[in-house]
């Protein structure tokens, strides 16, 4: 009768067992460590492995094929040294031969004298790829020449890459749980303030123009992004900033806007000059045509004097004429009065 209620108390908790086994939400298999054969598997096992269960009954992990070889030898070392297996990441196989990333625990069972391992598998492979994305952030923030800096609501540095060591002059280790204000001149803390103010209403900033310092106290322009970071319910918790040094990009402002101003004043001498040289010309052209006008005037006079010359010659030449014609009066007088004389004697 006692061992007819044993019976009975242990198939109760068997049934219990295989209860819970069967609606699991972690795929697990039962294995006889004897034989290395499966006993059970629950839906959640054969639905993440893609078998039917008659596949899998009465078959080894090793013909299945489930964990991939490299992992096996760790997990022999530590069944054999520890005598179970705790949560450690595997890369297991569906039968349509796909990988994806478990974690795993294998637990040493004895019932009725024998040994059984209840092996787990819970898919982590989008957790994997989360923290391999997550890693590969990790790893371009860090490698970024940018500055890239998170802080508290209250302005406490939780994060500073190196980008942030090289631009402000501060290792992570200086940085770390200091306040913001470290790298704020104490002109620019109101306006670090708003920034925060406007960022507590979720907003984004963009590309905003600033003055920031480094260890040394030298202050220096640059362009800052900030964004707000939240917790899984949406909350505000932090503050990510990322700053570039426009130092250079400044410079090169300054100097276009003092070229731009040379070129203008050269511009404005240019125009005055032209309009100089447009002056002097019409100068030179009311001074040729002074010139031309005198030019014909002196022509005018030159034909002018020509003529008068002309009519001097005229005339010279009739008061030649008239003193020949005189002469000849004078000389024929004579003879008449030569005449006169000899007739009178």
């Amino acid at each position: 009768m006692a061992r007819t209620n044993a019976e009975v108390e242990l198939k109760k908790y068997k049934d219990l067992f295989l209860e819970v086994f069967e609606r699991s939400s972690i795929g697990t298999i039962l294995t006889d460590l004897e034989t290395a054969k499966v006993q059970h598997v629950n839906k959640t096992f054969l639905t993440c492995f893609g078998y039917k269960k008659k596949e899998v009954i009465g078959k080894s992990s090793l013909e299945l094929n489930l964990v991939e070889s490299k992992f096996r030898k760790t997990i022999a070392y530590l069944l054999k040294q520890k005598g179970v297996v705790n949560d450690i990441e595997v890369v297991v196989r569906r039968k349509n031969r796909e990988t994806f990333w478990s974690l795993t625990s294998i637990q040493v069972l004895v019932v009725g004298g024998k040994k059984f391992a209840l092996t787990s598998f819970f898919n982590i492979d989008k957790q994997k790829k989360a923290d391999e994305h997550l890693g590969h952030l990790a790893t371009i923030v860090e490698s970024s020449d940018d500055a890239i800096i998170s802080k508290s609501l209250d302005g406490t540095i939780k994060n500073w890459n190196r980008g942030a060591e090289k631009m402000f002059g501060y290792t992570r280790k200086q940085a770390l749980g200091k306040h913001i204000s470290l790298i704020i001149p104490p002109e620019y803390i109101n306006q670090e303030k708003k920034i925060i103010k406007r960022i507590r209403k979720n907003a984004i900033i963009e590309q905003y123009e600033t003055v920031r310092m480094n260890k040394s106290g030298e202050q220096f322009h640059i362009s800052l992004s900030a964004s707000p970071l939240k917790d899984s319910t949406g909350n505000i918790i932090s503050i990510s900033v990322i700053a570039r040094d426009i130092t250079s990009q400044k410079k090169s402002e300054s100097e276009l806007i003092l070229a731009n101003k040379r070129l203008a004043f050269q511009n404005e001498e240019k125009e005055k000059r032209t309009a100089e040289l447009g002056i002097a010309n019409k100068e030179l052209v009311f001074q040729t045509k002074e010139k031309g006008k005198r030019a014909v005037e002196l022509s005018i006079a030159n034909k002018e004097l020509v003529f008068e010359d002309e009519e001097k010659g005229k005339r010279a030449a009739e008061l030649g004429i008239a003193n020949q014609e005189l002469i000849f009066q004078n000389k024929e007088k004579e003879k008449r009065a030569d005449e006169l004389s000899i007739a009178n004697k």
